[in-house]
């Protein structure tokens, strides 16, 4: 098309029935003019150009509340098409049951929070106690903070102190680069291993006659309470190590069991895919199932993650035994002053 308007030009040269032509071969093609950038565009264009570190921080933020906002969304759908008896956990794919596992951790207190940051001085202490670092539990309403204040002006900035200076505390998994997440997700789970791993193996002790760490086989012969049977502090304990706080945590429990389950059950039907799992994916498999995995190479991630599916089933018979079989698997006595 080019060639021929072109052509055209030359021929005709500047006469009015060779510029109607000119132009007729324009309006006809079939390719529309580009459009100009707008002015986000542009501005994104001048950031990489002359501010390539603003600009990471800048797409940091950006992807991390598209990728935030869109697990929300996926979550909502899938707790109001399971509620509405419209599918089944197993018609789930594996990335849907990730992130319908994920989630609930990182939205409890959503409609409190929401609620409260509408509220003017007692939404903005709110945020000035997250960016003071004085509101430290991990996870607690930092998505629905996000989605609330996202949209509003110079957002990006709020969110650009916050990467840099309390990453953790204010931020989620979709804001964190690779290295932030395991040492973040590696953080956890030796606080958890050392606060809740011993409560729960001293309770389980006292009823039961268990060597502990034990290889998942093994656990799959030992017996535990049933969750139902359980007092609160072992609940406590046991919802805390699943990442859950402390509000209906037996039924919370009971669903993260057989959520845990169809996700096992998937992954093993896809177990080639193992194979191809890069470092990321398998911290981020064994982490959902609290499974420890820094110290450990991608070969060591993929044996314990085989091993794990490969007694999943037997062990997800009893739901309770299940969401114990991190701890019972991984808990190491601390050694006394006297050893």
């Amino acid at each position: 098309m080019l060639t021929t308007v072109v052509s055209a030009q030359c021929r005709l040269g500047s006469s009015r029935s060779g510029s109607i032509f000119v132009g007729s071969l324009r309006m006809l093609s079939s390719q529309p003019p580009a459009k100009s950038p707008g002015l986000m565009q542009r501005y994104e264009n001048y950031l990489e150009q002359n501010w390539p570190k603003a600009y990471q921080m800048h797409r940091m933020v950006i992807d991390g509340c598209k990728s935030c906002i869109g697990d929300v969304k996926t979550y909502y759908f899938i707790r109001r098409d399971l509620g509405a008896g419209k599918i089944k956990l197993s018609d789930l794919s594996r990335q849907q049951l990730e992130t319908y596992i994920q989630c609930p951790s990182e939205l409890f207190h959503l409609l409190t929070l929401i609620t409260l940051l509408q509220i003017p001085l007692i939404g903005d202490a709110l945020i000035v106690m997250v960016l003071t670092n004085l509101h430290t539990r991990p996870e607690i309403g930092k998505l629905i903070a996000i989605v609330v204040i996202a949209p509003l002006p110079l957002a990006i900035y709020l969110f650009a102190f916050a990467i840099i200076f309390f990453p953790r505390h204010v931020l989620t998994r979709h804001f964190w680069s690779k290295h932030q997440k395991r040492e973040y997700w590696s953080l956890e789970w030796k606080k958890k291993a050392s606060y809740h791993y011993p409560a729960l193996v001293d309770a389980i002790k006292a009823t039961n006659k268990i060597t502990v760490p034990a290889s998942l086989s093994d656990i799959t012969t030992m017996t535990v309470p049933k969750i139902k049977e359980l007092d609160f502090s072992q609940v406590y304990h046991l919802a805390r190590v699943h990442r859950f706080f402390p509000v209906n945590m037996a039924n919370s429990l009971r669903w993260r069991a057989e959520a845990l389950k169809h996700l096992d059950a998937v992954l093993l039907r896809e177990s080639g895919d193992i194979d191809k799992m890069d470092t990321e994916e398998l911290q981020t498999q064994l982490y959902i199932r609290c499974l420890k995995f820094s110290g450990k190479s991608d070969d060591e991630m993929r044996t314990l993650l085989r091993t794990w599916l490969k007694n999943s089933a037997k062990l997800a018979e009893r739901p309770s035994l299940y969401l114990h079989a991190p701890v019972l698997h991984q808990y190491k006595p601390r050694k006394s002053k006297s050893d």
